[in-house]
């Protein structure tokens, strides 16, 4: 009997097949569909397919390592969404670009920074440019405070970065200068 018979069977008179001894049917808790396991599985097996459990168990807060939808790289923080335009391939994106987006929005929606994606008027998606870089102004990564970030192109904050106290060669003859 096909699965599409069994489902039908199932809504019309809630009965299913009768199956021989030693087999029971399940609900499959993902796809909703109707499968026969050995009763002597039924303690352990719940999908109907591997990929069905797979699905069910690896999303978000299913997961057993889900941590909230934030992590950690390379010192910088991540947080899950993955409807922004420009999170990585697994949905994350860069806390401290998220926080400066959030605030030149509610602050300056005619940014130099800020840029318009995806439609128009009402129905468009006003972010962060990519070249824009977010500079902590602590050095802190995890700090992504308000007050310690800081907008700015790359130029401006190579500049900055290069001068100062901490950069190595700060208050040091240049090494391929001589005296």
């Amino acid at each position: 009997m096909t699965l599409e018979k069994k489902e039908n069977l199932s809504e019309e008179n809630s009965v299913l097949p009768k199956l021989s001894n030693g087999k029971k049917w399940m609900k499959c808790p993902e796809c909703q569909s109707n499968f026969w396991i050995w009763k002597c599985q039924a303690h352990r097996r719940k999908f109907c397919s591997s990929s069905c459990s797979m699905s069910f168990y690896q999303k978000g807060k299913k997961n057993n390592n889900w941590k909230g939808g934030r992590k950690k790289t390379g010192g910088y923080i991540r947080i899950k969404n993955q409807n922004h335009p420009f999170s990585d391939s697994r949905g994350y994106v860069l806390e401290h670009r998220m926080i400066v987006e959030k605030k030149l929005k509610r602050t300056d929606l005619n940014s130099q920074f800020l840029i318009t994606i995806r439609g128009e008027g009402i129905n468009c998606d006003i972010v962060l440019n990519p070249d824009i870089i977010v500079h902590h102004r602590d050095g802190n990564k995890e700090n992504n405070s308000e007050d310690n970030l800081e907008p700015m192109d790359k130029i401006e904050h190579l500049k900055m970065e290069n001068t100062g106290e901490k950069n190595p060669m700060f208050g040091k003859k240049p090494w391929n200068k001589k005296d």
